[in-house]
């Protein structure tokens, strides 16, 4: 046997390795017992069974009790279906069990979509295309796989601008840098930035600090242009934002925030860039006996899964991994949508329990 059913759409999956296992002439009289196939081809017996009984419904087989399946003469006539022809490559810096949950999240939806239109998406999972100077990481990257439709998720400026060169479809899963012209589905950061700033200083708040990574991509310097132009407009007194760079190891992010709250002047609220970060935090205030939101508020940019988690509920921007998913999926699925320029998503703000309203200061 040389292929295996998928997680998409197992049963159907099935059905089809069954087939083509027919059709090769592996099995010409009769199928092997179900321990077996269901061993052969690791699922279960319920799985198994479900898709025998689809293809003795469509005369492939025919299902005797106490009896192995016999295959019929259709099934040996049958050429089965090819290969999609159009596949999607999705660049990524590392597998997709290290990426961050929502990310998984909306890619293993996008699977399901595009499979369900007979399109493939393949993983092209490559450090070296994530480096300063990438051109031929990525030329080897697109001899070896060649595609004709490409995303790119967490791409940095040197990738885009290489694959704005190219006469491949590329679509940016994010946020484009400044003189890319390549469409993208993008999170409304800038947006999410401005709101934040908004939200903050309407409660009282007058001093804010920014945690974000030390590589920050497209999205990050957005959200801290968001906030920056926000406060600058809004000419609270006092209103002031300071920003904290390190990388995003725990030990590193627990003295960023030890720098921060040594200040002669303390901030009120703490913002986190990457919700990973923003917990961290949060769990090294506890350790210094602060509490939240009593002693100072936090508020996450980023949302994922676990901190629905946390007590009190951080405050965080939220969009729903499938809602990112479709509108990646429409770019490869209507041709209309490939000339488009970049559709932004707006996060929904979740207020949570962590943001404290301060007493009300004068503007200038």
């Amino acid at each position: 046997m040389h292929a295996t059913p998928q997680k998409i759409s197992l049963i159907a999956q099935t059905e089809a390795v069954l087939l083509e296992g027919m059709r090769q002439r592996r099995w010409q009289h009769e199928l092997p017992g179900e321990r077996i196939l269901s061993r052969e081809l690791r699922i279960s017996r319920w799985t198994l069974r479900a898709a025998l009984s689809e293809l003795a419904r469509n005369g492939y087989l025919k299902i005797s009790q106490g009896l192995p399946c016999a295959i019929t003469p259709r099934a040996l006539q049958v050429r089965q279906r090819q290969p999609p022809a159009r596949k999607v490559a999705l660049v990524m810096p590392a597998r997709l069990s290290k990426l961050r949950l929502f990310v998984a999240l909306w890619i293993d939806e996008l699977r399901i979509i595009l499979n369900e239109q007979e399109i493939q998406l393949t993983f092209q999972d490559s450090a070296k295309a994530y480096r300063p100077n990438p051109k031929h990481a990525l030329e080897s990257l697109v001899e070896k796989h060649p595609h004709n439709d490409w995303l790119l998720m967490l791409s940095t400026r040197a990738m885009q601008e290489w694959f704005q060169t190219r006469s491949e479809f590329v679509l940016i899963a994010g946020t484009r840098f400044d003189g890319i012209h390549l469409p993208a589905i993008d999170i409304a950061s800038h947006a999410a930035g401005v709101h934040a700033a908004h939200t903050l200083l309407g409660l009282g708040h007058r001093q804010l600090a920014l945690i974000t990574p030390s590589v920050s991509n497209a999205g990050v310097l957005a959200t801290e242009t968001g906030l920056r132009q926000a406060i600058s407009k809004a000419r609270y007194a006092a209103a002031n934002m300071v920003v904290a760079t390190c990388n995003e190891e725990p030990s590193e992010i627990c003295r960023a925030v030890d720098r921060l709250m040594s200040e002669p002047v303390r901030p009120t609220v703490l913002i986190g860039a990457r919700a990973a970060s923003m917990l961290t935090a949060f769990s090294h205030l506890t350790r210094l006996g602060l509490r939240v939101p009593q002693d100072i508020s936090l508020l996450s940019i980023e949302w994922e899964p676990f901190l629905d988690m946390v007590v009190p509920r951080i405050a965080h921007y939220e969009i729903p991994p499938a809602q990112f998913a479709r509108q990646i999926a429409r770019a490869f699925l209507r041709p209309a949508a490939r000339h488009a320029e970049a559709t932004y998503l707006n996060p929904q703000f979740v207020s949570g329990a962590s943001l404290r309203r301060l007493p009300v200061q004068s503007k200038d």
